[in-house]
C-alpha cells in the first residue's frame, strides 16, 4: 500500500506516520509532504528506522509554484523520491487555526485568505496535482474539524477556521460525487492535545489517529462523502 500524508511532521500528521509504519498495516511506501524536510527531525528518525519506506517531501500548502514547494509539481517532487504506483491513501492533515474566538469587531481579512488557502484551496491543489494517481479503490481521508459544521455550530465566533473547513467539506462531497470510485471521508479528529488543540484537549494524539485508521479500514463505497468523527459516529454538515 502506497500512502501520501500530508502536514507529517507534528501532531497528528506524525502520528499517522508512525501507526501506518507499524505491524499493522501493509505499507509499502509512506510519502510524507511537510514544508521543510531538513528540520523534521522526529520524521527524520522515524525515517530511518523505516527500512526505506518513508521518503519525505517538500509541501507548504501556503506557497505558490515558483517556490518549489508549492502543490503545483508535486506530482514530480514524489516521482523523484518514489515508485510509480498508485496512491493507494490519501491523508489530507495540514492546516492552520489563525483566528480562535474572534469575533466580527476582530475579524481579521488576511487570516481569512490565509486560512482559505491553507485549509480549502491547498488539499484541492493537491488534490488537482495527484488526481490521476488515485485509482478505483483509493481512499482519501480530509481531516476536517467539527467547527466546519453549520449544523453543529452554537458558538460563533472563528469565522475563517469555520468558514475554510466548511468550504473544505464541501469541495470533499464534490469529489465523492465526482469521483465514485476513490472513497472520500471527510473526519474531524476530535479535541486532540497538539499544539493547535492544547494541553486540555480531551483526545490524545495516539487515539485520534487510532480511530481515524479504523474508519477508513471499514468504510464501504456508501460512506464515501459523508462527514464523520474520529470514533466513526457521522456527524452533521
Amino acid at each position: 500500500m502506497k500512502v501520501l500524508i500530508t502536514g507529517a511532521n507534528r501532531g497528528i500528521g506524525l502520528e499517522f506516520c508512525r501507526q501506518l509504519l507499524g505491524p499493522s498495516f501493509a505499507v509499502t511506501e509512506l510519502v510524507a509532504c511537510v514544508r521543510s524536510p531538513a528540520s523534521a527531525q522526529e520524521l527524520l528518525s522515524i525515517a530511518e528506522g523505516s527500512n526505506g519506506r518513508l521518503r519525505l517531501v517538500a509541501l507548504d500548502l501556503s506557497a505558490d509554484g515558483a517556490s518549489g514547494r508549492g502543490a503545483d509539481g508535486l506530482a514530480g517532487r514524489i516521482a523523484a523520491v518514489a515508485t510509480t504506483e498508485p496512491i493507494d491513501l490519501l491523508i489530507n492533515n495540514a492546516g492552520v487555526y489563525l483566528d480562535e474566538g474572534r469575533g466580527v469587531g476582530s475579524f481579521d481579512f488576511d487570516a481569512f485568505r490565509r486560512s482559505f488557502e491553507v485549509n480549502t484551496l491547498g488539499p484541492f491543489k493537491l488534490l488537482k496535482e495527484i488526481a490521476t494517481q488515485l485509482q478505483p479503490g483509493a481512499r482519501m481521508l480530509q481531516v476536517s474539524s467539527l467547527m466546519g459544521s453549520i449544523g453543529d455550530n452554537a458558538g460563533g465566533g472563528s469565522y475563517a477556521y469555520r468558514s475554510s473547513k466548511a468550504a473544505l467539506n464541501m469541495m470533499t462531497k464534490c469529489f465523492a460525487i465526482e469521483r465514485p470510485e476513490v472513497l472520500s471521508l471527510v473526519v474531524h479528529p476530535g479535541w486532540v492535545q497538539t499544539d493547535m488543540g492544547g494541553p486540555h484537549a480531551q483526545v490524545t494524539v495516539a487515539d485520534s489517529v487510532s480511530g481515524m485508521l479504523r474508519l477508513l479500514q471499514c468504510a464501504k463505497p456508501e460512506h464515501s462523502g459523508r462527514f464523520f468523527n474520529y470514533d466513526g459516529s457521522e456527524l452533521p454538515w
